[in-house]
């Protein structure tokens, strides 16, 4: 018997999260680290519900948010990233970027 680990709701601070330590409801693998739509996340399934569609050509008026917050770093390409639930960092070329609003 295999336990399903409970999610946790996004409207939680990261005070009240295990960050860390649960396991992601999605992927049942990793460590929750961020707050997704509806749930808390591990950085690979947030990337995944935050991923844009692409944009049809350069001429498209439509601005997407970025997505700074992938399991490996766009700017450096390491693989050496972490979260605390508020921010994302990349621990090789120190980019770091806020991912949640204080208003959530």
């Amino acid at each position: 018997m295999t336990l399903v680990p409970e999610p946790f709701p996004a409207r939680l601070l990261p005070e009240e999260v295990p960050l860390g330590t649960a396991l992601c409801p999605r992927c049942h693998e990793r460590p929750i680290k961020l707050a997704g739509q509806e749930v808390w996340l591990c950085i690979a399934c947030y990337a995944l519900e935050h991923q844009h569609p692409p944009r049809p050509g350069d001429r498209s008026r439509s601005y997407l948010p970025a997505n700074f917050a992938t399991p490996e770093c766009l700017a450096c390409g390491s693989g050496a990233v972490d979260a605390d639930g508020r921010l994302w960092w990349c621990t090789s070329c120190r980019l770091c970027t806020r991912v949640r609003g204080e208003g959530r």
